[in-house]
């Protein structure tokens, strides 16, 4: 069975029931597209993304039990057929559950992050031959 979710999981999280090899398959490809590796057991991942690990594999089990071809469907961006078109919202979206990719997406190695330069400003002084790096204001050319 799974690291990050079981079966009670996905019965708590979905109400759907499965097996642990469903767990298994869904907990690799939540970590594929997490860059997270679930056999890794040295790392230390907070409890935070843990549980938003378990809230994406639970999903992602629930998920593939209604697109069985998850294994086998083709990567398109728009299908049409007998008039009705379909595009994708993202392009992973015909593989990887929309909750299981939310919950990914909140991890804290995947959002964005901004840079503190004004903390390195008072690092450093005026006279430091690093200050004009970090400087933000005009200088002469």
């Amino acid at each position: 069975m799974g690291n990050w979710a079981t079966t009670d999981d996905v019965d708590t999280y979905t109400g759907a029931v499965v097996e642990g090899a469903d767990v298994t398959r869904a907990e690799f490809i939540v970590g594929l597209f997490a860059d997270a590796d679930p056999e890794d057991t040295t790392s230390t991942i907070s409890a935070k993304n843990r549980r938003l690990l378990r809230a994406a594999t639970a999903y992602q089990a629930a998920w593939m039990q209604q697109h069985p071809d998850v294994f086998s469907n083709l990567d398109a961006d728009s299908v049409r057929q007998d008039g009705v078109d379909v595009s994708h919202s993202h392009q992973n979206a015909g593989v990887l559950a929309p909750l299981a990719k939310r919950s990914i997406d909140r991890l804290s190695w995947r959002r964005s992050r901004s840079l503190r330069t004004d903390q390195d400003l008072r690092r450093f002084p005026k006279d430091s031959v690093f200050y004009d790096i970090f400087d933000r204001g005009w200088r002469d050319l």
